[in-house]
């Protein structure tokens, strides 16, 4: 996947993202939560969009979770006030013990005007 991301406002979108690890070999996400954060600046404590695999309509994996893929949905209602360029990332958090947390991707995100 690109990790810069442009989408227009009000709009729905599917991200799909493929993880890898340090050998190439499919992340395995068996017992993890994903989530997809989206806030103004890194530095803004407030999310714009907040995301979760606990939720099954807004992160899904697909296939078998040993494939390391998974899909983020965005519906109209998430993006219909925002515009402009803002940050992004997914990060994992496993159930082991002690849990365990990686930020696997972070980036833009810009959401664009369409003429209406």
């Amino acid at each position: 996947m690109a990790d810069e991301i442009e989408m227009y406002q009000g709009n729905d979108r599917t991200i799909e993202v493929t993880l890898t690890d340090s050998d190439g070999a499919a992340f395995d996400l068996t017992g993890v939560t994903i989530y997809f954060t989206v806030r103004k600046s890194e530095s803004d404590a407030a999310a714009v969009i907040e995301k979760s695999s606990l939720v099954a309509t807004e992160i899904v994996i697909i296939g078998v979770a040993t494939g390391g893929v998974f899909e983020v949905y965005l519906v109209p209602a998430d993006s219909a006030t925002i515009d402009g360029e803002y940050v992004y990332d997914f990060t994992l958090v496993t159930d082991d013990v002690p849990v365990e947390t990686f930020t696997v991707v972070k980036d833009s995100i810009k959401f664009l005007i369409p003429v209406k």
